[in-house]
């Protein structure tokens, strides 16, 4: 079920999809993502849940393989670390229960980091200028083919790759870093599916 760190875990799994649309869960492995390991009662104080609940949410999410017990570290204490540290979770047009696990997962991330976003800007006038330095809130549209896509997105995410192994070690880190979370979507515009749905005033002139 888990895959060494070095390796990637992809998944088109209905079950494990689900298994991570929970905020506590979200909240759990993103922070295992971002250290070498912790103990149950590390991430409770880290993402401000109860060490019980912690316990729970991580058991759950060993069970999917997301997280296992951690090869280092005190085994009295038993911490945890991340099976994988590059994970990704997709549809597959073969297994039709993957898509509502997705839909679900891409709600949950979407409330997450909506809530986070919120939090910072209601924060901003008390930040100092260095921490604006450090944002980036950009918009665009692309006119793109599935190829092309597809390219731009292998090539944004490679761009993360040399900075990934400073999550775990310290050492890798310059003076002066300090931890950014980056939240991108790419989709495509609804209206080349279908036709907008037209109001009911729109309707009653049509049907005269």
């Amino acid at each position: 079920m888990t895959a060494p760190q070095g390796h990637a875990d992809h998944t088109s799994d209905p079950t494990r999809i689900r298994a991570l649309a929970h905020p506590t869960r979200l909240a759990l492995l993103d922070y295992l993502s971002g250290v070498e390991h912790a103990t149950a009662t590390q991430c409770a104080e880290a993402i401000g849940e109860s060490v019980a609940s912690c316990s729970f949410h991580l058991r759950t999410l060993a069970k999917h393989g997301y997280i296992k017990r951690a090869e280092s570290g005190d085994a009295k204490s038993r911490p945890w670390e991340v099976a994988a540290r590059d994970r990704t979770q997709s549809f597959a047009a073969e297994d039709p229960a993957s898509l509502p696990a997705i839909t679900a997962l891409g709600t949950a991330v979407l409330a997450q980091e909506t809530g986070r976003l919120e939090a910072f800007l209601r924060a901003m006038p008390t930040l100092p200028t260095e921490a604006m330095n450090r944002t980036l809130l950009a918009h665009t549209a692309l006119w793109l083919t599935e190829e092309e896509h597809e390219e731009l997105m292998d090539a944004v995410l490679a761009l993360f790759q040399p900075f990934k192994e400073r999550n775990t070690d310290g050492s890798l880190r310059p003076e002066g870093a300090q931890r950014n979370t980056v939240f991108m979507a790419s989709t495509p515009d609804l209206a080349h599916y279908a036709r907008p749905a037209v109001d009911a005033d729109e309707a009653q002139e049509e049907g005269r």
